[in-house]
């Protein structure tokens, strides 16, 4: 999931994953979740698991997330660098 876009050619992602690992910031992931695409299985963002990548990395885009999943793991990646 891109988090954020840097000036430059980077970006900043959170990991999604298919499984379900055992971390209070998890943020489970399902087609209703996209308001544009989807992912084929149902799958789990993991906001305590960001990296710094080239945009030229990223092949192609998946999908758009509602507003909403997004807020959620913006909520949870403040907590984590809060605690």
């Amino acid at each position: 999931m891109v988090v954020a876009s840097l000036k430059g050619d980077n970006i900043i992602l959170a990991q999604i994953t298919t499984k379900k690992r055992n971390d209070p910031y998890v943020a489970q992931l399902v087609k209703s979740d996209f308001s544009e695409g989807c992912l084929e299985i149902d799958s789990f963002i993991m906001p305590s698991i960001i990296f710094t990548a080239e945009t030229s990395i990223i092949e192609y885009k998946i999908g758009r997330l509602k507003e909403s999943k997004i807020k959620e793991v913006e909520e949870k990646i403040i907590k984590i660098f809060k605690a």
